[in-house]
């Protein structure tokens, strides 16, 4: 199965990371939300092959405030997110906070999963190379009972992703990225109804999956996209 079928078949609507972000611009635009009216709070995965979609996103919205974590996992919690929103512009009396949160996966010209090539390094590489550790992980033991003080954030995203699946059950990359992107969808607008004061505060969620694909293919699988505005919750609709 070579790379575009892949994308066919699992990335069906995937965008080429500069067409995702302008959808995204013109999307939230029709509810307030624009560099000028909006903070940006950025949660990928601290991989480099994320740079391109951080770089594009940053300049964007004239630069945001970073969430990002292992497998683009908001590993922050509460705290950070209180942070960001109290950094958000205020226009017309609003603060609008947008949060992009994403995780991400390599497919190679073949269709292989997870498979990428790094600048100056020899041979295959994998991303998300935290989520391939919890894939071994998971087919070789049970989450570990407490998070690990000199590994944080990694026994956490495992610790997280393993409530998604049974004791039994070893899944591959691709199912815990799209498990990952889920947990994404839960973890946002949990943190987010928390944080935000609707009385004085609107709020947006974008999530979705990135495609590291072979000589610098770069997409964009749209997860979900919601904006809260004076407490009313509405699933936004991406522009043709």
């Amino acid at each position: 199965m070579s790379f575009d079928e892949v994308m066919a078949q699992r990335f069906d609507g995937a965008l080429q990371v500069q067409s995702y972000v302008s959808h995204l611009q013109m999307a939230l635009y029709r509810h307030g939300f624009d560099r000028t009216s909006s903070l940006l709070a950025l949660a990928l995965c601290r991989d480099e092959l994320h740079g391109r979609l951080q770089d594009e996103l940053l300049r964007a919205w004239g630069g945001g405030f970073m969430l990002n974590g292992l497998a683009g996992m908001l590993c922050g919690g509460v705290t950070s997110l209180k942070a960001a929103a109290a950094h958000t512009p205020i226009r017309d009396g609003r603060e609008r906070l947008l949060c992009v949160a994403q995780t991400h996966v390599a497919v190679g010209a073949g269709g292989e999963i997870g498979l990428c090539a790094r600048r100056g390094r020899p041979g295959p590489s994998i991303a998300c190379g935290a989520l391939a550790a919890v894939a071994v992980s998971m087919a070789t033991g049970a989450p570990p009972e407490t998070v690990d003080p000199d590994d944080t954030e990694f026994t956490w995203v495992w610790r997280r992703l393993a409530r998604r699946f049974s004791a039994d059950e070893k899944p591959d990359l691709l199912g815990l990225t799209f498990a990952a992107h889920d947990a994404i969808v839960e973890d946002t607008r949990r943190l987010l109804a928390l944080v935000m004061d609707t009385e004085r505060a609107d709020y947006a969620i974008a999530t979705g999956i990135t495609v590291h694909g072979p000589t610098g293919r770069e997409y964009v699988w749209p997860g979900a996209l919601c904006v809260v505005a004076r407490g009313e919750l509405t699933e936004a609709d991406w522009p043709a």
